[in-house]
Protein backbone atom coordinates (compact mmCIF):
# COMPACT_ATOMS: atom_id res chain seq x y z
CA UNK A 1 0.00 0.00 0.00
CA UNK A 2 1.58 3.29 -1.11
CA UNK A 3 0.88 6.61 -2.73
CA UNK A 4 -1.05 9.78 -1.98
CA UNK A 5 -4.43 8.11 -2.38
CA UNK A 6 -3.77 5.78 0.52
CA UNK A 7 -2.64 8.66 2.74
CA UNK A 8 -5.80 10.56 1.87
CA UNK A 9 -7.89 7.53 2.76
CA UNK A 10 -6.08 7.17 6.08
CA UNK A 11 -6.57 10.84 6.89
CA UNK A 12 -10.29 10.53 6.18
CA UNK A 13 -10.51 7.36 8.27
CA UNK A 14 -9.06 9.09 11.33
CA UNK A 15 -11.26 12.15 10.88
CA UNK A 16 -8.85 14.65 9.36
CA UNK A 17 -9.85 16.85 6.45
CA UNK A 18 -8.09 16.27 3.10
CA UNK A 19 -4.66 17.81 2.57
CA UNK A 20 -4.95 20.75 0.18
CA UNK A 21 -2.33 23.26 1.32
CA UNK A 22 1.43 23.57 0.95
CA UNK A 23 3.61 24.99 3.69
CA UNK A 24 3.70 28.44 2.11
CA UNK A 25 -0.11 28.42 1.80
CA UNK A 26 -0.48 27.83 5.54
CA UNK A 27 1.91 30.64 6.38
CA UNK A 28 0.12 33.12 4.12
CA UNK A 29 -3.36 32.13 5.31
CA UNK A 30 -2.42 32.24 8.98
CA UNK A 31 -0.01 35.17 8.89
CA UNK A 32 2.55 33.54 11.17
CA UNK A 33 6.27 33.42 10.25
CA UNK A 34 7.67 30.17 8.92
CA UNK A 35 10.18 29.88 11.77
CA UNK A 36 7.39 29.97 14.39
CA UNK A 37 5.25 27.44 12.52
CA UNK A 38 8.24 25.13 12.14
CA UNK A 39 9.12 25.29 15.85
CA UNK A 40 5.52 24.44 16.81
CA UNK A 41 5.41 21.58 14.31
CA UNK A 42 8.68 20.08 15.51
CA UNK A 43 7.69 20.49 19.16
CA UNK A 44 4.62 18.34 18.52
CA UNK A 45 6.98 15.69 17.16
CA UNK A 46 6.74 15.94 13.38
CA UNK A 47 9.50 16.38 10.79
CA UNK A 48 9.59 19.44 8.56
CA UNK A 49 7.34 19.09 5.51
CA UNK A 50 9.02 19.74 2.11
CA UNK A 51 8.11 23.09 0.56
CA UNK A 52 6.15 21.72 -2.39
CA UNK A 53 4.33 18.89 -0.61
CA UNK A 54 0.57 19.22 -0.18
CA UNK A 55 0.33 18.04 3.41
CA UNK A 56 -1.95 20.37 5.38
CA UNK A 57 -5.71 20.53 5.66
CA UNK A 58 -8.17 23.05 7.01
CA UNK A 59 -7.79 21.47 10.47
CA UNK A 60 -4.16 22.61 10.52
CA UNK A 61 -5.16 26.12 9.42
CA UNK A 62 -7.75 26.45 12.19
CA UNK A 63 -5.33 25.20 14.85
CA UNK A 64 -2.60 27.61 13.76
CA UNK A 65 -5.05 30.53 13.70
CA UNK A 66 -6.21 29.68 17.23
CA UNK A 67 -2.61 29.52 18.49
CA UNK A 68 -1.79 32.82 16.83
CA UNK A 69 -4.80 34.48 18.44
CA UNK A 70 -3.86 33.07 21.85
CA UNK A 71 -0.33 34.43 21.57
CA UNK A 72 -1.58 37.76 20.27
CA UNK A 73 -3.82 38.15 23.30
CA UNK A 74 -0.84 37.95 25.63
CA UNK A 75 -2.34 35.24 27.86
CA UNK A 76 0.62 32.94 27.12
CA UNK A 77 3.97 33.37 25.43
CA UNK A 78 5.75 31.29 22.81
CA UNK A 79 7.69 29.38 25.46
CA UNK A 80 4.45 28.23 27.08
CA UNK A 81 3.09 27.06 23.73
CA UNK A 82 6.24 25.10 22.91
CA UNK A 83 6.34 23.48 26.34
CA UNK A 84 2.74 22.32 26.09
CA UNK A 85 3.27 21.21 22.48
CA UNK A 86 6.14 18.95 23.56
CA UNK A 87 4.04 17.35 26.29
CA UNK A 88 1.05 16.84 24.00
CA UNK A 89 3.18 15.52 21.17
CA UNK A 90 5.09 12.96 23.23
CA UNK A 91 1.99 11.85 25.15
CA UNK A 92 -0.31 11.47 22.17
CA UNK A 93 2.37 9.77 20.09
CA UNK A 94 2.47 7.00 22.67
CA UNK A 95 -1.32 6.90 22.92
CA UNK A 96 -1.66 6.60 19.13
CA UNK A 97 0.93 3.80 18.92
CA UNK A 98 -0.83 1.89 21.71
CA UNK A 99 -4.22 2.27 20.01
CA UNK A 100 -2.89 1.08 16.65
CA UNK A 101 -1.20 -1.92 18.29
CA UNK A 102 -4.41 -2.83 20.10
CA UNK A 103 -6.53 -2.55 16.96
CA UNK A 104 -3.99 -4.51 14.92
CA UNK A 105 -3.98 -7.39 17.41
CA UNK A 106 -7.78 -7.45 17.47
CA UNK A 107 -8.02 -7.39 13.68
CA UNK A 108 -5.42 -10.13 13.28
CA UNK A 109 -7.23 -12.32 15.79
CA UNK A 110 -10.45 -11.91 13.82
CA UNK A 111 -8.79 -12.76 10.52
CA UNK A 112 -7.07 -15.80 12.03
CA UNK A 113 -10.44 -17.25 13.04
CA UNK A 114 -11.83 -17.29 9.51
CA UNK A 115 -8.56 -18.06 7.71
CA UNK A 116 -8.49 -14.89 5.61
CA UNK A 117 -5.44 -12.74 4.91
CA UNK A 118 -4.03 -10.51 7.67
CA UNK A 119 -5.44 -6.98 7.63
CA UNK A 120 -3.48 -4.09 6.19
CA UNK A 121 -3.29 -0.61 7.69
CA UNK A 122 -6.16 0.75 5.60
CA UNK A 123 -8.39 -2.15 6.68
CA UNK A 124 -7.68 -1.34 10.33
CA UNK A 125 -8.28 2.40 9.91
CA UNK A 126 -11.50 1.78 8.00
CA UNK A 127 -12.77 -0.64 10.64
CA UNK A 128 -11.88 1.94 13.27
CA UNK A 129 -14.07 4.51 11.54
CA UNK A 130 -16.92 2.18 10.55
CA UNK A 131 -17.30 0.74 14.05
CA UNK A 132 -17.41 4.25 15.56
CA UNK A 133 -14.39 3.31 17.62
CA UNK A 134 -12.71 6.57 16.64
CA UNK A 135 -15.46 8.58 18.32
CA UNK A 136 -15.22 6.42 21.43
CA UNK A 137 -11.44 6.81 21.59
CA UNK A 138 -11.74 10.57 21.15
CA UNK A 139 -14.36 10.78 23.89
CA UNK A 140 -12.25 8.65 26.21
CA UNK A 141 -9.19 10.87 25.68
CA UNK A 142 -11.15 14.03 26.48
CA UNK A 143 -12.79 12.35 29.49
CA UNK A 144 -9.51 11.07 30.95
CA UNK A 145 -7.89 14.46 30.33
CA UNK A 146 -10.67 16.27 32.20
CA UNK A 147 -10.42 13.87 35.14
CA UNK A 148 -6.65 14.34 35.30
CA UNK A 149 -7.08 18.11 35.00
CA UNK A 150 -9.41 18.02 37.99
CA UNK A 151 -6.92 15.89 39.94
CA UNK A 152 -4.04 18.25 39.07
CA UNK A 153 -6.03 21.28 40.22
CA UNK A 154 -6.94 19.42 43.40
CA UNK A 155 -3.25 18.75 44.11
CA UNK A 156 -2.47 22.44 43.60
CA UNK A 157 -5.28 23.38 45.97
CA UNK A 158 -3.91 21.07 48.68
CA UNK A 159 -0.41 22.51 48.23
CA UNK A 160 -1.80 26.03 48.53
CA UNK A 161 -3.72 25.15 51.69
CA UNK A 162 -0.71 23.40 53.24
CA UNK A 163 1.59 26.32 52.44
CA UNK A 164 -0.88 28.78 53.93
CA UNK A 165 -1.14 26.67 57.10
CA UNK A 166 2.66 26.54 57.42
CA UNK A 167 2.95 30.29 56.99
CA UNK A 168 0.29 30.86 59.66
CA UNK A 169 2.05 28.53 62.07
CA UNK A 170 5.51 29.88 61.25
CA UNK A 171 6.92 26.42 60.53
CA UNK A 172 7.87 26.73 56.87
CA UNK A 173 10.79 24.39 56.29
CA UNK A 174 11.81 21.62 53.97
CA UNK A 175 13.83 18.44 54.27
CA UNK A 176 17.38 18.27 53.03
CA UNK A 177 17.30 16.78 49.57
CA UNK A 178 20.97 16.18 49.01
CA UNK A 179 20.95 12.99 51.06
CA UNK A 180 24.28 14.07 52.58
CA UNK A 181 24.88 14.57 56.28
CA UNK A 182 23.19 17.68 57.65
CA UNK A 183 19.79 19.28 57.52
CA UNK A 184 18.58 22.04 55.22
CA UNK A 185 15.69 24.36 54.80
CA UNK A 186 13.92 25.78 51.78
CA UNK A 187 11.80 28.86 51.49
CA UNK A 188 8.07 28.40 51.23
CA UNK A 189 7.21 27.95 47.52
CA UNK A 190 4.54 29.80 45.68
CA UNK A 191 2.14 26.83 45.35
CA UNK A 192 0.71 28.11 42.08
CA UNK A 193 4.11 28.78 40.51
CA UNK A 194 5.11 25.14 40.20
CA UNK A 195 6.70 25.54 36.77
CA UNK A 196 9.21 28.11 38.02
CA UNK A 197 9.93 27.70 41.73
CA UNK A 198 10.92 24.79 43.98
CA UNK A 199 8.51 22.90 46.18
CA UNK A 200 9.18 20.06 48.62
CA UNK A 201 8.08 16.78 47.06
CA UNK A 202 8.36 13.07 47.81
CA UNK A 203 9.79 11.29 44.77
CA UNK A 204 10.17 7.55 44.27
CA UNK A 205 11.63 5.18 41.70
CA UNK A 206 10.92 1.48 41.34
CA UNK A 207 12.85 -0.50 38.76
CA UNK A 208 13.15 -4.08 37.59
CA UNK A 209 16.51 -5.48 38.67
CA UNK A 210 18.51 -7.31 36.02
CA UNK A 211 16.25 -6.17 33.20
CA UNK A 212 19.03 -6.24 30.58
CA UNK A 213 19.78 -9.89 31.39
CA UNK A 214 16.08 -10.69 31.29
CA UNK A 215 15.82 -9.35 27.74
CA UNK A 216 18.37 -11.96 26.66
CA UNK A 217 16.74 -14.74 28.66
CA UNK A 218 13.09 -14.62 27.57
CA UNK A 219 11.37 -14.02 24.25
CA UNK A 220 9.88 -10.69 23.20
CA UNK A 221 6.25 -11.64 23.85
CA UNK A 222 7.00 -12.83 27.40
CA UNK A 223 9.05 -9.70 28.04
CA UNK A 224 6.16 -7.53 26.89
CA UNK A 225 3.83 -9.35 29.29
CA UNK A 226 6.21 -8.77 32.22
CA UNK A 227 6.54 -5.05 31.46
CA UNK A 228 2.79 -4.73 30.97
CA UNK A 229 2.09 -6.45 34.31
CA UNK A 230 4.66 -4.22 36.05
CA UNK A 231 3.15 -1.04 34.61
CA UNK A 232 -0.39 -2.15 35.47
CA UNK A 233 0.59 -2.92 39.07
CA UNK A 234 2.47 0.38 39.39
CA UNK A 235 -0.48 2.44 38.17
CA UNK A 236 -2.84 0.62 40.52
CA UNK A 237 -0.67 0.86 43.65
CA UNK A 238 0.35 4.48 43.11
CA UNK A 239 -3.27 5.52 42.56
CA UNK A 240 -4.40 3.63 45.68
CA UNK A 241 -1.96 5.70 47.75
CA UNK A 242 -3.01 9.00 46.10
CA UNK A 243 0.29 9.36 44.26
CA UNK A 244 0.95 10.26 40.64
CA UNK A 245 2.91 8.41 37.98
CA UNK A 246 5.33 10.91 36.47
CA UNK A 247 6.59 8.57 33.77
CA UNK A 248 7.68 5.07 32.89
CA UNK A 249 11.32 4.85 31.86
CA UNK A 250 11.82 1.49 30.19
CA UNK A 251 12.05 -0.91 33.13
CA UNK A 252 11.30 1.69 35.83
CA UNK A 253 8.52 3.91 37.09
CA UNK A 254 8.99 7.37 38.59
CA UNK A 255 6.27 8.69 40.86
CA UNK A 256 5.48 11.44 43.33
CA UNK A 257 3.58 10.89 46.58
CA UNK A 258 1.74 13.00 49.15
CA UNK A 259 4.44 12.48 51.76
CA UNK A 260 7.36 10.24 52.64
CA UNK A 261 5.33 7.48 54.38
CA UNK A 262 3.05 7.20 51.34
CA UNK A 263 6.03 7.12 49.00
CA UNK A 264 7.64 4.30 50.98
CA UNK A 265 4.40 2.30 51.19
CA UNK A 266 4.01 2.53 47.41
CA UNK A 267 7.44 0.96 46.93
CA UNK A 268 6.88 -1.83 49.46
CA UNK A 269 3.40 -2.63 48.21
CA UNK A 270 4.51 -2.75 44.59
CA UNK A 271 7.22 -5.22 45.54
CA UNK A 272 4.60 -7.32 47.32
CA UNK A 273 2.19 -7.23 44.36
CA UNK A 274 4.93 -8.40 42.01
CA UNK A 275 5.78 -11.30 44.31
CA UNK A 276 2.12 -12.27 44.77
CA UNK A 277 1.60 -12.27 41.00
CA UNK A 278 4.71 -14.47 40.68
CA UNK A 279 6.30 -12.08 38.22
CA UNK A 280 9.83 -13.28 37.38
CA UNK A 281 11.34 -10.00 38.59
CA UNK A 282 12.88 -8.33 41.61
CA UNK A 283 11.91 -4.72 42.19
CA UNK A 284 14.21 -2.16 43.83
CA UNK A 285 12.96 1.13 45.24
CA UNK A 286 14.42 4.42 46.43
CA UNK A 287 12.46 7.35 47.88
CA UNK A 288 13.59 10.89 48.74
CA UNK A 289 11.93 14.11 49.86
CA UNK A 290 13.11 17.59 48.99
CA UNK A 291 12.97 20.52 46.58
CA UNK A 292 11.77 19.84 43.05
CA UNK A 293 10.38 21.79 40.15
CA UNK A 294 7.67 20.61 37.78
CA UNK A 295 7.91 21.46 34.10
CA UNK A 296 5.54 20.11 31.48
CA UNK A 297 4.28 17.45 33.86
CA UNK A 298 7.79 16.13 34.54
CA UNK A 299 9.64 16.59 37.82
CA UNK A 300 13.26 17.70 38.24
CA UNK A 301 15.58 18.54 41.09
CA UNK A 302 17.96 17.16 43.72
CA UNK A 303 15.29 14.92 45.26
CA UNK A 304 14.73 13.25 41.89
CA UNK A 305 18.44 12.57 41.41
CA UNK A 306 18.76 11.24 44.94
CA UNK A 307 15.76 8.89 44.67
CA UNK A 308 17.14 7.51 41.42
CA UNK A 309 20.56 6.83 42.96
CA UNK A 310 18.99 5.23 46.04
CA UNK A 311 17.18 2.75 43.81
CA UNK A 312 20.55 1.54 42.58
CA UNK A 313 21.63 0.44 46.08
CA UNK A 314 18.25 -0.89 47.26
CA UNK A 315 17.63 -4.58 47.83
CA UNK A 316 14.62 -6.82 47.51
CA UNK A 317 11.93 -6.34 50.14
CA UNK A 318 13.10 -2.91 51.26
CA UNK A 319 12.94 0.75 50.30
CA UNK A 320 16.01 2.95 50.73
CA UNK A 321 15.69 6.53 52.00
CA UNK A 322 18.18 9.21 53.15
CA UNK A 323 18.80 8.75 56.85
CA UNK A 324 17.78 12.32 57.75
CA UNK A 325 14.30 11.50 56.43
CA UNK A 326 13.82 8.61 58.87
CA UNK A 327 12.14 10.75 61.53
CA UNK A 328 9.36 11.55 59.07
CA UNK A 329 8.29 7.91 59.51
CA UNK A 330 8.04 8.22 63.31
CA UNK A 331 4.24 8.10 63.26
CA UNK A 332 4.10 5.10 60.90
CA UNK A 333 4.02 1.97 63.10
CA UNK A 334 3.53 -0.24 60.04
CA UNK A 335 7.03 0.67 58.82
CA UNK A 336 10.34 -0.47 60.31
CA UNK A 337 13.38 1.75 59.75
CA UNK A 338 16.99 0.59 60.03
CA UNK A 339 20.12 2.64 59.59
CA UNK A 340 22.77 1.40 57.18
CA UNK A 341 26.14 1.01 58.90
CA UNK A 342 28.33 2.37 56.14
CA UNK A 343 28.31 5.48 54.04
CA UNK A 344 27.42 5.02 50.40
CA UNK A 345 29.19 7.09 47.76
CA UNK A 346 26.33 7.92 45.41
CA UNK A 347 27.32 9.13 41.95
CA UNK A 348 26.81 12.86 41.54
CA UNK A 349 25.70 13.24 45.16
CA UNK A 350 28.54 12.13 47.43
CA UNK A 351 28.96 10.17 50.64
CA UNK A 352 25.48 9.58 51.94
CA UNK A 353 23.98 8.07 55.09
CA UNK A 354 21.06 5.79 54.33
CA UNK A 355 18.26 3.93 56.04
CA UNK A 356 16.22 0.99 54.81
CA UNK A 357 12.50 0.59 55.40
CA UNK A 358 10.40 -2.56 55.39
CA UNK A 359 7.02 -3.65 56.69
CA UNK A 360 7.09 -3.89 60.48
CA UNK A 361 4.56 -6.72 60.69
CA UNK A 362 6.33 -9.21 58.40
CA UNK A 363 8.54 -11.96 59.85
CA UNK A 364 12.24 -11.66 59.09
CA UNK A 365 12.07 -14.92 57.15
CA UNK A 366 9.67 -13.30 54.71
CA UNK A 367 11.94 -10.28 54.27
CA UNK A 368 15.46 -11.47 53.42
CA UNK A 369 18.20 -9.26 54.80
CA UNK A 370 20.83 -7.90 52.46
CA UNK A 371 24.35 -6.58 52.55
CA UNK A 372 22.99 -3.04 52.32
CA UNK A 373 21.33 -3.25 55.73
CA UNK A 374 22.66 -2.88 59.23
CA UNK A 375 21.61 -6.19 60.62
CA UNK A 376 19.35 -5.75 63.65
CA UNK A 377 17.96 -3.47 66.32
CA UNK A 378 20.42 -5.01 68.77
CA UNK A 379 23.22 -2.74 67.57
CA UNK A 380 22.38 -0.12 70.16
CA UNK A 381 20.27 2.14 67.99
CA UNK A 382 17.62 4.25 69.63
CA UNK A 383 13.94 3.93 68.85
CA UNK A 384 12.61 6.80 66.79
CA UNK A 385 9.08 7.54 67.90
CA UNK A 386 8.22 3.87 68.20
CA UNK A 387 9.87 2.93 64.91
CA UNK A 388 12.78 0.55 65.38
CA UNK A 389 16.07 2.00 64.15
CA UNK A 390 19.55 0.57 64.39
CA UNK A 391 22.46 2.90 65.01
CA UNK A 392 25.97 2.85 63.60
CA UNK A 393 28.02 -0.09 64.76
CA UNK A 394 31.33 0.96 63.35
CA UNK A 395 33.28 3.63 61.55
CA UNK A 396 32.00 4.85 58.20
CA UNK A 397 33.37 3.19 55.11
CA UNK A 398 32.95 3.84 51.44
CA UNK A 399 30.03 2.09 49.85
CA UNK A 400 29.09 1.28 46.30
Amino acid sequence: MSGPRDLADLAAAVGLEPARHRRADVESLVGIPHTDMLRWWRAIGFAEVPEEEVAFGDDDIRMAVALGALLGGGAVDDRDVLRLARVLGSSFSRIAEAQVALLTDAARAGRADDGSLPPDVLDIATALHDAELLDLLEQSIVYVWRRHLLAALGRRLRVEEDAAAEIRSGTVAGSSSEGVEGDGEVDAPDPLDDDHGPSATTVGFVDIAGFAKMTRRIDVDDLAEVVDAFEAAALEVIAEHHGRVVKFIGDAVMYVARDLPSGVRIGLELQGRAAAAELPVELHCGVAHGPTITMGGDVFGPAVNLASRLTGVARRGTVVIPRECARELADSPDLQVRSVRRLHDLKGIGRTRLSTVRWADRPETEQPASSAEIDSVGNGGEAIGGVAAAGDAGGPTDGG
